[in-house]
């Protein structure tokens, strides 16, 4: 696993983005979470698993697909699959989490 960005200390939003190895799609899901953090309001904490090389994280959450995204807040979570290319449709839902 691999620390991002932290805005806060394990406070307000987890996101944790499940991507496999540097394939086009996980890469197109890194840059567009990066830009997507920048727009959300309060403590965002955010960490990259690959699962090629963290199997076991992915099955712990029930990760069949990559790249998804988890998003963590309280004791709420979501799911959103797919390289994260909507980026105002993503804002919007993690805005309201």
């Amino acid at each position: 696993m691999n620390q991002v960005q932290q805005t806060g200390a394990m406070e307000g939003r987890q996101l944790e983005l499940y991507v496999a190895g540097d394939t086009l799609p996980s890469k197109q899901a890194r840059g567009n979470l990066e830009e997507i953090v920048r727009h959300l309001e309060g403590p965002t904490t955010v960490t990259v698993i690959d699962v090629q090389k963290d199997a076991k994280a992915a099955f712990a959450r029930r990760i069949f697909t990559t790249p998804s995204l988890v998003c963590i807040h309280d004791t709420q979570k979501i799911l959103i699959i797919g390289n994260l290319a909507d980026r105002e449709r993503v804002i919007q839902r993690l805005s309201r989490f």
